[in-house]
């Protein structure tokens, strides 16, 4: 990913986005001296860019739920088929190892930190699956998903005529659309034709009514 970046253009690190100036085409960052040059922006930072988002229009269109995970190792699960019941998740891989997760939280401290106190996914995942219920815990883990008030994922142009198109909220389903996401942005900033067709709930326009509206 590195290698295609660094070949059509510069990749920036270690610096924080904190605003655009779309007449001046111009990008702020914390961390740089300078401002970027830039036509167009995508927002496409997490559930951080809902705050980004925010800043601009002053209304919040989601936000992030801590997730938390670990890996087992249990051979006997092997070519077995996944396990949902209830938002726990159970993941057989081929190789013998096990997936499990995951819970959802509104406040957290630490966004990457695994509370290890916490067993209650682990637990039901046992009781779901007895193999699982001598299987030693390899790692646990942790991260933040991004979630639009409304379920839905926000991707497109964030109001019209702007300069500014925004892609997160994917929440579960990013992984499985991340690049549906990314060639429908390329397709609207560069004015191709559209090649990735989504429904109209994922569209900026749905979110800032339901946002709108909620807050009126």
């Amino acid at each position: 990913m590195r290698h295609a970046v660094d070949a059509r253009g510069a990749l920036r690190e270690n610096c924080t986005f904190e605003r655009f100036d779309a007449p001046q085409g111009k990008v702020y960052c914390s961390g740089i001296t300078a401002p970027i040059r830039a036509g167009q922006v995508v927002l496409t930072a997490g559930y951080q860019t809902f705050d980004i988002v925010a800043r601009m229009i002053n209304l919040q269109l989601g936000g992030g739920i801590k997730g938390q995970a670990a890996l087992l190792r249990c051979p006997q699960a092997a070519g077995q088929p996944l396990i949902y019941d209830d938002g726990v998740y159970i993941v057989p891989h081929d190789d013998g190892l096990c997936a499990v997760g995951s819970t959802s939280e509104k406040q957290w401290d630490d966004p990457s930190l695994p509370d290890m106190d916490r067993t209650d996914f682990l637990d039901r995942a046992r009781e779901l699956c007895p193999p699982l219920r001598e299987a030693p815990v390899l790692r646990r883990w942790a991260g933040v998903r991004p979630r639009c008030q409304r379920t839905d994922p926000m991707i497109g142009r964030l109001q019209p005529g702007t300069p500014i198109w925004v892609a997160t909220g994917g929440y579960k389903i990013t992984f499985g659309i991340a690049h549906r996401m990314a060639r429908r942005i390329a397709e609207e900033m560069s004015g191709s034709p559209a090649t990735v067709a989504l429904p109209p709930t994922f569209e900026p326009q749905h979110h800032l009514e339901a946002a709108a509206n909620s807050s009126s």
